[in-house]
């Protein structure tokens, strides 16, 4: 009996496999042919429960299951999900719960990384990474990720370690050649940095990061000419990176082409209205053109939107300066230089006021500040 229970199983399914074809092509008869096959099931039924000893007990009906292990993986989607809305630390908290059910999951110890990142905690963010590169040591995203953060703890050499890293494990990551770059630029090396944004250009031309960047590092040449032909490829990539539309202005305002400027800095204002350096820019730019009505609007609104950034104030400063607003032109000169006490152009302002208010000795204490901060 144990013998023919073994072999009961594939019979079985033969009589299956059988009894289904012969019933799709059934057009009549089909009470005989159940009727036949109820009695072979019943006759499997009854050999396979006697003499087996137990032999299928797990597959019989109602029999306890072991609980299949939870490998994390609708976690893991829902982590995705939630980094790519931006909601940061609804991923984190996902990602946590992946590592608990599965620590060995280098991926969501790379994607927490990346969240808290984002989330301007790079210490924290290398912690992770480097469990995400021990677990993985060919995570090309991790090694890349924790370059990043080196990069914004100012430590460069690290970064350009991990960005390399990244680009030997696999030589047609994009992302990792462009932060590269864009650490060589930071530090003067220009001809480096235009070798990697080239070699992510031949590997994707419609890479529109790469022209972004291309088109800064040009800029901070004083390339202007190049540095609006790469914006351009960037916008025509990507219709709606909004810093490309409000750095291409920069450059034509730079060069003089004004309408054009005024005309970017709108459009990054229409695609992101929250976008405050746009209003600065297009602020700006109203204030040189002696506009400054339309100036204060859109400073005002840049210092609403961003109340940390120093060269806001200074441009507001110089319209209340431009308008005979002493008091309120020296509030926004000096909330400029608190906020950054290295802009040498807030001196500069600030020692204007101060002489036009009879002050000289403050004023020239403020001009060789500026001379002193530009040497």
């Amino acid at each position: 009996m144990a013998m023919l229970a073994l072999f009961l199983p594939k019979l079985f399914s033969q009589f299956v496999i059988g009894a289904t074809a012969w019933a799709r092509e059934a057009t009549c008869g089909a009470g005989r042919m159940v009727g036949r096959y109820s009695m072979v099931i019943a006759l499997f039924i009854a050999l396979s429960g006697a003499g087996t000893d137990g032999a299928f007990a797990a597959d019989a009906p109602g029999s306890p299951q072991p609980p299949p292990k939870d490998d994390g993986y609708g976690l893991m989607l829902e982590a995705t999900r939630a980094y790519r809305a931006r909601e940061y630390e609804r991923a984190i908290e996902k990602c946590t719960a992946v590592i608990a059910v599965a620590p060995e999951k280098a991926e969501a110890w790379s994607l927490r990384g990346d969240c808290f990142s984002k989330l301007n905690q790079p210490e924290r963010a290398i912690l992770d990474y480097n469990q995400a590169t021990k677990l993985d040591p060919k995570n090309a995203l991790a090694f890349n990720g924790r370059g990043n953060a080196y990069n914004a703890l100012g430590k460069w050499k690290e970064a350009l370690v991990n960005f390399s890293e990244a680009i030997s494990i696999d030589p047609l990551y994009g992302p990792a050649y462009v932060n590269r770059g864009n650490a060589f630029a930071d530090h003067g090396m220009n001809e480096l940095a235009l070798a990697d944004y080239e070699k992510v250009i031949e590997i994707n031309p419609r890479d529109a990061i790469a022209y972004y960047n291309r088109g800064n590092l040009y800029n901070s040449m004083g390339k202007r000419a190049e540095a609006i032909a790469n914006f351009t490829n960037a916008i025509k990539y990507n219709r709606l990176l909004v810093q490309a539309y409000n750095d291409r202005a920069n450059a034509y305002a730079g060069d003089g082409q004004n309408e054009k400027a005024i005309a970017d800095y709108t459009a990054a204002i229409i695609i992101d209205p929250k976008y405050a350096q746009a209003y600065n820019g297009r602020g700006g730019l109203y204030a040189d053109l002696g506009k400054q009505d339309e100036a204060l609007v859109d400073l005002n609104k840049a210092i609403e939107l961003d109340s940390k950034d120093a060269s806001f104030y200074f441009n507001r400063g110089k319209v209340h300066y431009a308008r005979r607003k002493d008091e309120l032109a020296l509030a926004d000169f000096n909330q400029s230089i608190e906020l950054n006490p290295k802009l040498a152009v807030a001196y500069r302002g600030r020692g204007m006021v101060y002489r036009e208010t009879g002050d000289e000795a403050k004023a020239q204490a403020d001009f060789r500040k500026e001379a002193e901060l530009k040497k």
